[in-house]
């Protein structure tokens, strides 16, 4: 990069793969915590067992423990999944902010009068 308010496409290039990254980082925790309260919540409820029972109360007792611990699981994963949106995102938009500057700086008076 020449300075902190430009930047190059190789540069620009690693700064949109840095930010993508965060992103499905983010995702991936967030879905991790979802997936981790699903699974502890379908052991602890027995609930296939009491599928092939057929017992209707006990299904719908396994099924307020899912319902539960979706709501905790997407509790504790939706702010990964924020942090990663926005630490992702806005090094992207910072990257093309640069990017933009420098392609501005390097038009002359003439380039830019069509433009506006």
């Amino acid at each position: 990069m020449t300075d902190d308010s430009s930047i190059d496409s190789d540069d620009l290039i690693k700064a949109v793969n840095k930010g993508a990254k965060e992103i499905k980082k983010g995702f991936l925790s967030g879905l991790g915590k979802l997936k981790k309260n699903l699974d502890d919540a379908i052991a602890e409820s027995n609930i296939q067992e009491n599928i092939h029972q057929g017992d209707t109360e006990k299904i719908a007792d396994s099924g307020k423990k899912l319902s539960k611990a979706l709501m905790k699981g997407v509790a504790e994963g939706l702010p990964d999944v924020v942090a990663g949106l926005t630490e992702g995102g806005t090094a992207i938009i910072d990257a093309m902010n640069k990017a933009k500057k420098k392609h501005d700086e390097s038009l002359d008076d003439e380039d830019l009068d069509q433009y506006r």
